[in-house]
């Protein structure tokens, strides 16, 4: 039968538990090393006789039941990717507003789109265009917008944007902002506006592949050629987002441009050619052509400026 005593050892007192049989031998505390002589069931539970070490190797006495074991340290984990919608909760409850009223221009009070919370600008595109003074006063009433990328063909702006900001069609001008770009054409300074066929960049066009070719087909770009302060002809290109897929896009881009077409009795009038003209560009279409024969360009670019050369005739 087991019984209970403490280590004699007055800076260790550890609980110890021991046969019977044990009684009488000499024994070693196994938490502090002290040995000492295992008492009888009827001495006190307080210390045994403390006995001095003789270098023997004294009987180990069992231990009683280790308690339990402390708590490992928590593990750090990085911090949880939250998405648009769960960053505008967030949001939301640290200031006590509803999630709703950061869907609201704060000057207009109108319902924002996705595109226009995600830009953290707190206003529609609409007012933002007005805010940084892109729109005159005199600009009319708004029409439509719509979320686009800058690609390339401005007066002063000769490369590509990097990132997506805003078309807004105005009943007097067409302008178009992001964090670089600022630009704003009114309608009589117009030639035309077409849709354009995609063009793959940065990391759409390492996902993309062998079905680049494919998507090329794809016109999501809205060509405006217009008249810029000189007299030059310039065409600014603008690749609309606002859709899951690339084809989608097509559809919205479609949309803008409809909207731009509903001023085209407006346009500018392109200055036609000199006398002989008609025969610089059968020329010019000529060299085109050879141009396409000989691999310099694609179809898709002959297409296209085969199709604005023959709108100059």
């Amino acid at each position: 039968m087991p019984m209970f005593i403490r280590c004699p050892n007055p800076q260790c007192a550890k609980g110890l538990k021991i046969k019977e049989e044990h009684v009488g031998k000499k024994a070693k505390c196994p938490a502090c090393g002290h040995a000492f002589t295992v008492p009888g069931a009827d001495a006190p539970l307080a210390l045994a006789e403390s006995l001095p070490d003789t270098g023997r190797e004294p009987l180990s006495a069992p231990i009683s039941r280790p308690g339990p074991s402390p708590a490992a340290p928590e593990q750090e984990h990085p911090p949880e990717k939250k998405s648009f919608f769960g960053r505008l909760k967030e949001a939301a409850a640290k200031s006590g507003k509803r999630a709703s009223s950061f869907n609201k221009c704060s000057d207009c009070g109108a319902k924002m789109t996705m595109f226009e919370v995600a830009a953290k600008m707190g206003k529609c595109s609409r007012c933002a265009a007005k805010g940084i003074g892109l729109v005159r006063p005199d600009s009319g009433e708004f029409v439509f917008s719509q979320s686009a990328s800058y690609r390339g063909g401005l007066s002063g702006f000769p490369g590509q944007g990097k990132k997506a900001g805003f078309a807004v069609v105005f009943e007097n001008c067409f302008c178009f902002f992001d964090n670089q770009v600022r630009w704003a054409v009114p309608y009589e300074k117009i030639l035309r506006a077409d849709l354009d066929f995609f063009q793959p960049s940065g990391l759409r066009a390492v996902l993309a592949g062998t079905s680049a070719i494919m998507m090329q087909r794809v016109r999501n770009n809205v060509a405006i050629t217009y008249l810029a302060d000189e007299g030059t002809e310039y065409t600014a290109k603008l690749q609309i987002h606002g859709a899951l897929s690339i084809p989608g896009e097509e559809a919205k881009a479609s949309e803008l441009l409809n909207h731009i077409l509903r001023f085209k009795s407006r346009f500018a009038r392109a200055v036609h050619a000199p006398q002989g003209g008609g025969d610089d560009v059968a020329a010019r279409l000529e060299k085109l052509a050879d141009l396409k024969n000989k691999g310099i360009i694609t179809d898709a670019e002959y297409q296209a400026k085969r199709k604005d050369l023959l709108e100059r005739l």
